[in-house]
């Protein structure tokens, strides 16, 4: 799977309602988001997802839980075998095709 850039915002905190609702939640200034948003146009997005991850590098119960991030959207990469070929025949084409530049 092809990685992507991301801009990591700010660390998110778990947080228990009294409901029993659990959020994320963060306090970050507009200045820091609107550089982060700099930076991702900068790099050439004009188009982001906004992505949670789980911190999973915690140092102690005061470390945030988890991470958002702006990230640029996944794009698949284009597939080099013919619609009409599967994996297999197109692995068995490439074999075939060495096995007869080298006869011996």
């Amino acid at each position: 799977m092809a990685s992507t850039k991301s801009f990591r915002i700010t660390g998110l905190w778990g947080k228990t309602l009294k409901g029993g609702t659990h959020l994320l939640q963060a306090k970050i200034s507009l200045d820091t988001l609107q550089e982060v948003i700099n930076q991702a146009r900068d790099y050439g997005l004009d188009m982001a997802v906004l992505e949670v991850w789980e911190n999973r590098d915690r140092q102690d119960d005061r470390s945030p839980s988890h991470q958002l991030k702006l990230a640029e959207p996944f794009q698949p990469q284009e597939n080099q075998i013919p619609n009409n070929q599967t994996v297999r025949e197109a692995s068995n084409t490439k074999r075939k095709a060495s096995r007869e530049a080298f006869p011996f």
